[in-house]
């Protein structure tokens, strides 16, 4: 793969029901409204090999970041965790 040998990642929006399929061949997800739209877990297997998934909320609600920390993702808006 060109992205590879330039030493670049490959990241892929993918659709839910896709992930199973590609998720071995990214290095990191990027989805939308996955906690609004209750179809986070099937971006697990993202986390199970220890690749980000980062999720942009349309309308974040505050309860999503303790979710989504607790998941491993990364969520627009949500505030950095305490250090």
């Amino acid at each position: 793969m060109l992205a590879r040998t330039e030493r670049l990642s490959v990241a892929v929006r993918t659709p839910p029901g896709l992930v199973a399929r590609v998720a071995a061949y990214a290095d990191f997800a990027v989805t939308g409204d996955c906690f609004a739209r209750r179809v986070c877990q099937r971006f697990f297997p993202y986390i199970d090999q220890a690749k980000a998934v980062f999720d942009v909320e349309s309308s974040p609600d505050p309860r999503v970041c303790g979710l989504a920390r607790s998941y491993g993702f990364s969520v627009q808006s949500c505030p950095a965790p305490p250090t």
